[in-house]
C-alpha cells in the first residue's frame, strides 16, 4: 500500500518552505484462521501485509484450527497460507484474485 505523505508550509524569514513528513501508518489487528490440517506440523500466513514473508507470521494450533493475529494497514491485501511448505489459498475465503500467474486470497481491512 502506498505511504501517506503530509505537507506542511512553514514561513521562514519571508520565504515559504515546504516540510515533507511521513504520516504514521494506522495498523489494525487481523486474525487469520485455517480450519482442518490436523496433521500439519507448521502453518504460516504470507501476504502483501508482510511482504510475502514465508516465515514471519506463524499460526498456532488450537484444537482443530490454526490461528494467528497480524498487524496490517487498512485496505486490500492478498495472502496465502503455507502448510508444511506448501502454499495454498484460504479454503474458507471465496474472494481471490489472479496476480501474475498466481491466484491469491483477498482480504479487505477497514
Amino acid at each position: 500500500l502506498s505511504d501517506l505523505i503530509m505537507v506542511k508550509s512553514v514561513k521562514v524569514i519571508g520565504t515559504t518552505l515546504n516540510q515533507i513528513t511521513k504520516a504514521e501508518p494506522v495498523f489494525s489487528k487481523q486474525s487469520f484462521v485455517l480450519q482442518g490440517f490436523e496433521n500439519a506440523k507448521e502453518v504460516y500466513v504470507a501476504g502483501s501485509f508482510n511482504n510475502w514473508s514465508a516465515k514471519s507470521d506463524k499460526l498456532q494450533r488450537k484444537g482443530s484450527i490454526w490461528i494467528t493475529d497480524v498487524e496490517a494497514e487498512p485496505g486490500k491485501h492478498t495472502y496465502k497460507f503455507i502448510v508444511d511448505g506448501r502454499w495454498i489459498l484460504d479454503p474458507n475465503n471465496p474472494d481471490k484474485v489472479t496476480e501474475g500467474n498466481n491466484d491469491n486470497s483477498v482480504l479487505i481491512i477497514k
